[in-house]
């Protein structure tokens, strides 16, 4: 039974995602209503009530559980060396990216709600600190960068969501795979240039 139960829950968040995505290329955040969603994902308002309070409570269920799903994935590449893991982390997360493209370009184009953006800077930043700190212990250089990491995270991470932005609003041309060894390269270059600044500091 309460598998029938998650089953039906999860088709009905599917469809409402699929409906949001539609209407953030239409309209902004603030102008949708419960009833223009339902109706776009042919769900009756009894159905939308059983699952959620309101629409704020729909968004902040759907943010909290698409970027901690996609952040539990990224996580789970390990044993690598640290640029491998790199290029492969950001491979899975361009990959997951692209499969829902259409919802990740209105969550993230200036018509989404400004909480998706700021909850993924959120878990990022954490994301970052993590990986930093598991750096400086291996190679004493890093430690610099974890000293700076404001700086350096809030550069790291603002680049990221920008390309990927670009990427998505461009019509995902270039594939997963090569924009992650891209990425890769700019940042293996950044570092570089931090450390040499930080340390003729």
């Amino acid at each position: 039974m309460d598998s029938k139960i998650d089953s039906r829950k999860r088709r009905t968040r599917n469809y409402l995602r699929s409906a949001l995505a539609k209407l953030l290329h239409e309209k902004d955040i603030a102008m949708i209503s419960v009833n223009e969603l339902i109706t776009t994902a042919q769900i009756s308002r009894g159905t939308f009530y059983l699952h959620y309070s309101d629409l704020n409570d729909f968004i902040n269920t759907l943010i909290n559980e698409t970027l901690t799903d996609m952040f539990h994935k990224i996580n789970a590449v390990t044993k690598l060396d640290d640029d491998q893991t790199f290029v492969t982390r950001n491979i899975v997360l361009l990959e997951y990216i692209a499969k829902d493209a259409e919802f990740f370009a209105g969550m993230l184009g200036e018509n989404g709600p400004k909480e998706f953006q700021n909850r993924w800077r959120e878990l990022a930043v954490e994301h970052f600190q993590q990986k930093y700190h598991s750096l400086a212990l291996k190679d004493p250089r890093y430690m610099l960068m974890l000293l700076h990491k404001d700086i350096f995270g809030a550069y790291n991470i603002a680049a990221q969501m920008e390309t990927i932005k670009f990427w998505l609003l461009g019509g995902i041309q270039y594939s997963p795979a090569f924009l992650a060894k891209i990425l890769a390269e700019i940042r293996s270059s950044t570092i570089q240039v931090i450390l040499n600044t930080l340390n003729n500091k």
